[in-house]
């Protein structure tokens, strides 16, 4: 008489845990284990050793080519094989024409002008002195001593250059005697170192004053 069970809220069997379930699976699949292991290693008794015999085979004959229908139309030509190799053509290298080039007209260039030349140094001068025996002072008017006049007298004198006084011009006189007297005795008597230029006397002009005093 079989039992009878009653559904429970998870629908599982009344009677049955979970534990017996999980039991009941693992056995089964251990049968079906243990039946295909069993299948697999079975041999049959009837079957004997394969036995294997090697064979020679000869190596098949090379492919014979088809003979080509020879095309009665056309006739034999023979071929005629030299040795003489093939004639090579000489290259020659292409000459290209000289490129020219026109300059145009040509421009006369003048040469530059020359450096102009240094300035000129200036000349060494020597003035000109009175010698150490020249008569300096002219003689005394006697009128004017008589009249007892005194006074002076500039002169400018040219120089030449010999060392003689050549020419006497009056610069100022306090008296016509006075210039007279001194413009005489410079001409007769006066002497002089003349002036040099880079060593070389020449001719100059000088200012003097004569003063005539009554001792």
């Amino acid at each position: 008489m079989a039992k009878s069970f009653t559904p429970t809220r998870y629908g599982r069997k009344k009677g049955m845990s979970p534990a017996g379930i999980a039991t009941v699976v693992i056995l089964h699949g251990a049968a079906i284990t243990a039946v295909v292991m069993s299948k697999s290693h079975i041999i049959n008794p009837s079957q004997t050793p394969t036995q294997v015999e090697l064979i020679e085979v000869d190596d098949p004959p090379p492919p014979t080519m088809p003979e080509q229908p020879v095309d009665p139309e056309l006739p034999d030509v023979p071929v005629t094989v030299t040795s003489d190799p093939i004639p090579r053509q000489e290259v020659r290298p292409r000459i290209e024409p000289p490129i020219t080039f026109d300059p145009g007209p040509l421009t006369r260039l003048d040469p530059p002008p020359p450096p102009p030349p240094p300035p000129p140094r200036d000349p060494v001068v020597r003035p000109a002195q009175f010698a150490n025996n020249a008569a300096l002072q002219p003689p005394y008017p006697p009128r004017l001593i008589r009249q007892n006049v005194e006074g002076n007298v500039t002169v400018r004198v040219r120089i030449g250059a010999d060392g003689r006084v050549t020419e006497v011009q009056r610069v100022s006189a306090d008296h016509e005697l006075f210039f007279e007297a001194t413009r005489e005795h410079a001409l007769r008597r006066w002497r002089f170192t003349p002036e040099t230029r880079n060593g070389h006397p020449v001719a100059s002009w000088q200012t003097h004053t004569v003063q005539f005093r009554i001792s």
